[in-house]
């Protein structure tokens, strides 16, 4: 995987910053076989430093966007794993 920092922001002892993590799935991942599908993805991070150290740190990566890129969700109008097994689709699965 590779990480590309496509922007850095900070304010006093805080830094924010937006990358682009790119990879191929090459090995099990959630349970899912590896696919080598390819997937790019944002990542936002936020950091509190304190002294020089971080003290707080928030990262979030778009892992919907990740599960969809290989294959892990349905497309609309695609059944999911459930149904392909009989399963009836839930109420959850719906929203």
């Amino acid at each position: 995987m590779t990480v590309t920092v496509e922007e850095v922001v900070t304010d006093g002892n805080m830094v924010w910053g937006r990358a682009t993590a790119r990879g191929t799935h090459l090995g099990p991942f959630m349970g899912m076989a590896p696919s080598n599908k390819k997937f790019a993805i944002q990542v936002f991070d936020m950091c509190r430093y304190n002294n020089g150290r971080i003290v707080e740190h928030w990262g979030v990566p778009d892992r919907f966007a990740l599960l969809a890129q290989l294959g892990a969700l349905p497309r609309q109008g695609q059944e999911t794993q459930q149904e392909r097994a009989g399963q009836p689709r839930t109420q959850a699965d719906s929203h």
